[in-house]
This record gives C-alpha cells, structure tokens and sequence, in this order.
C-alpha cells in the first residue's frame, strides 16, 4: 500500500539579514510555496537556511521551535538576532 503525502501551502517571512537569503521568487521577504515536509526544521533545511541564524521562530503568532509541525496554510516568521547599540 502506498503512503500518500500530503502537501502544504506555507507561507514564509523572513527578517532582517535572513530576507536576502529566500529564493528569488520571493517578495519583499515573504516566500508562499508548497511543501511536503512536516516541520519547521524540514522547512529550513528545504530552503537552505542557516538554523544557527534563526533566534525567533512565529508559527501563525504564536513562538515555537525549529520541530513544530506544519500544516496547510501555516504563516512561518523567522528572525535573525537582532543587535543594537
């Protein structure tokens, strides 16, 4: 018997210095693609994104960490350390 995987229409924000590293397509730092990963991590890995940059993860507003699960329609923010002075 097959297995059937679903797919996931997700968005992706990213922030500060983690925006120039979205594919091209993207616009203004928010990437809408489809998925057949199953979590945030699987996300990151995907698209190729550096988890030792990412400080803040949002799952629809909500903070959660890199092995929150996703599912259709998800809104993903990721944000970079934010420094000041």
């Amino acid at each position: 018997m097959r297995r059937v995987v679903k797919v996931a229409k997700v968005e992706i924000r990213c922030f500060a210095t983690l925006r120039d590293l979205l594919p091209f397509e993207a616009k203004n730092g928010v990437y809408k693609y489809e998925t057949r990963k199953t979590t945030i991590e699987g996300i990151v890995e995907e698209l190729s994104l550096p988890k030792d940059k990412l400080h803040l993860i949002l799952k629809n507003g909500v903070r959660v960490e890199l092995n929150e699960p996703i599912k259709d329609g998800d809104r993903i923010g990721l944000f970079p350390p934010i420094g000041g002075g």
